[in-house]
């Protein structure tokens, strides 16, 4: 199947969106990497929570570690620590063939500490020591704080798998902190060679937001094309991201480091399985088949991805022409929505007021509506509405 995943991919790297130690001894990893191309594995805390609830193969050490008074995290950690390590060791040879492009498994930092760059940075630094493992890296989420943690990690020449990316905007900070660590180096003295990273773009979680919220359009001759947007949004958020990668790698900045030793930091599309059952299987894995890139891919995905996908091959640049305009649509139509829902949040303050009119002195809607931080209508709007506030604008910000 390895020359069906190549030819499918066409310069895609294809990982494996999970881990167990079942998977790592018994040989399931192996034969992905030897049957399905698959060339570096991706992890989190869900992943791992599952397998260990899962699988007797973790009763023996976990005992052991309970019996010598570990605490709960320091268990947790050996145990994750020492599958990544066997999952890096098979995937050394991916490693090495690919000039340390390919071969990597990642293990997530804490996220508890997440709003904390310092100890993020502490915590990522002392976890890819204890793995020594050169093909591991650890995922840090590119929030602000993230983001100052893997620029100080990557110039100590740690691989960083920046995660939790969700628009364009946010992409484009994440790639300049990367290019901002190498320019570092360059300018220290430092190789740029043998530091891997890569900048982890989630899919899936937009279309199940913003399908929810396109669903609530009111206006019923908007309806149609708010459904003609359903389960493209994903997709056209992923291709504005897409852009930018293509821009920043392919410039002078970029050329000059490339020159110096440095690699791409690609951009790695997460959270590729679809949720949605109206929409084909392979719809992420199908759209998002681009030149560079990397998929992360849940067992079952890869399977239906191999098994029947196919590779949207229509031009890039008109692919990219209509993610644009859908996205300028969704802006408008989402907007739309904010205002009927202020309103109707407003309708109450508005009797009310009229009601204390007719009955007393004057009392203006101000006085009655929420002091910032507390309760106030934005924060009663669904979660959805987060995401549309840090993803939506014709040029990817968020």
């Amino acid at each position: 199947m390895e020359s069906n995943a190549n030819t499918k991919t066409a310069g895609q790297s294809l990982w494996l969106d999970n881990i167990s130690r079942d998977l790592v001894l018994g040989g399931g990893l192996s034969k992905l990497i030897a049957g399905s191309g698959i060339k570096g594995l991706t992890s989190n805390p869900s992943i791992f929570e599952k397998a260990i609830l899962q699988s007797s193969a973790y009763e023996e050490t976990l005992n052991a570690l309970a019996a010598g008074n570990a605490t709960a995290p320091e268990i947790y950690e050996t145990l994750t620590v020492e599958d990544i390590q066997r999952a890096a060791d098979l995937l050394m040879e991916t490693y090495r063939a690919s000039g340390g492009a390919n071969g990597f498994a990642s293990v997530e930092v804490s996220p508890l500490i997440a709003g904390d760059a310092a100890a993020t940075e502490f915590e990522a630094e002392r976890l890819f020591e204890r793995i020594d493992r050169k093909n591991v890296m650890i995922k840090v989420p590119a929030t602000r704080e993230g983001l100052t943690a893997g620029l100080a990690l990557l110039k100590k020449g740690v691989n960083v798998n920046f995660t939790l990316i969700f628009s364009a905007r946010r992409y484009e900070k994440t790639a300049r902190t990367y290019l901002e660590a190498m320019v570092w180096r360059r300018n220290n003295g430092l190789p740029l060679a043998g530091i891997t990273s890569v900048a982890s773009f989630f899919v899936s979680r937009i279309d199940t937001a913003m399908d929810r919220l396109l669903d609530e359009t009111p206006a019923p001759a908007r309806k149609s094309a708010a459904a003609a947007l359903k389960g493209k949004i994903a997709v056209s958020n992923s291709l504005a991201a897409y852009e930018t990668y293509l821009l920043l790698f392919s410039g002078p900045l970029f050329r000059e480091l490339e020159a110096a030793g440095a690699r791409r930091q690609r951009i790695l599309w997460a959270s590729t399985g679809v949720k949605n059952p109206a929409y084909k299987d392979t719809l992420y894995a199908d759209e998002l088949a681009l030149d560079g890139s990397i998929n992360t891919l849940p067992e079952a995905a890869l399977e239906a991805w191999l098994n029947h996908g196919h590779a949207n091959t229509e031009p890039l640049s008109q692919r990219v022409a209509a993610a644009k305009r859908r996205l300028t649509a969704l802006k408008g139509f989402l907007k739309s929505l904010k205002r009927t829902g202020l309103n109707n949040l407003n309708k109450p303050i508005i009797r009310l007021s009229q009601l204390l009119r007719k009955n007393g002195k004057p009392f203006p809607p101000s006085r009655l509506r929420p002091r910032p931080g507390t309760n106030c209508p934005e924060r009663n709007f669904p979660k959805p509405w987060k995401t549309f506030q840090i993803l939506i604008s014709p040029a990817g910000s968020g």
